[in-house]
Parts: C-alpha cells; sequence; structure tokens
C-alpha cells in the first residue's frame, strides 16, 4: 500500500489503531468515533458515522488497518481534488453521487451547531437547487 505518511509515523498511526482495535477485529463503528475523537484532539465529532461509512471501504462494518491508513491518507495528505472528492463521499452518505436536499438538510443539522449563516438563509439557497452532482460540489 502506497501512502504519503513517512515510516516513522505509520508506525505511529499503528500503534494508535490497536490501542483502539479488538484484537484480529479491526475498529467498529464505536471504537472508530473514539478513535477519531482522539487522533483529531476533538470531542463531539458531528459526523464521525459518515466517516466511518467512508473510511469503511468493503462496507463489513469494520474499519480494517489498511482501510484506515488510505482514509488518513486522503483526508490528511490527499491533493486538493483527493480532498473535495473525500468531504463528497462523506456528505454522500447513500453513494448516489449526489446530494440532496434531504442529506444536506441531516449534514446541515448536524454539523452546525453556531451557524456561520442563518438556517433561514442556508434554506433559501439549498431550495435553488435540488441536487448536487461531484463537479458542482
Amino acid at each position: 500500500m502506497s501512502t504519503r505518511f513517512t515510516e516513522s509515523e505509520l508506525n505511529n498511526l499503528c500503534y494508535i489503531y490497536v490501542n483502539f482495535a479488538e484484537f484480529h477485529a479491526g475498529v467498529d463503528q464505536f471504537r472508530f468515533g473514539n478513535l477519531i475523537q482522539t487522533l483529531l484532539n476533538i470531542q463531539n465529532y458531528p459526523i464521525v458515522e459518515e466517516l466511518f461509512l467512508v473510511f469503511d471501504t468493503d462496507g463489513d462494518g469494520v474499519v480494517w488497518f489498511e482501510e484506515f491508513i488510505r482514509g488518513l491518507n486522503t483526508m490528511e495528505r490527499g491533493d486538493f481534488n483527493e480532498k473535495c472528492y473525500f468531504a463528497f463521499s462523506i456528505y454522500d452518505v447513500f453513494g448516489r453521487g449526489c446530494l440532496d436536499l434531504i442529506t444536506l438538510r441531516h449534514i446541515m443539522r448536524k454539523c452546525y451547531s453556531t451557524p456561520l449563516i442563518s438556517m433561514e438563509k442556508a434554506r433559501n439557497l439549498i431550495l435553488t437547487k435540488k441536487r448536487w452532482n461531484w463537479e458542482e460540489f
């Protein structure tokens, strides 16, 4: 597996991952939430469930070490387009390749406990266009 992490960084990430993983069982969604919050030094990460789905590329309900490294590699070291697509994937929770009004409303409610703009203004912006594809995102 090719990453943008140094060998030392990979060793540190492995150490952190092993502390949260169950023996030969990987990291489930609950442990993943704790892992991400510890790793990123944040509390109550609002979209941890969506992030878990993006990291769990094989869809087995567990984030394995290789999936963890690939996800972090994109999230932390990816180029602009990789990071944008990664962010789009977090919001495209159904994997349909587009964002609809219901999905955006759900994400906005989760993420913005202190809104940057009023809900009324955000609602009006969303209602002007019902769907966004990857290029428009």
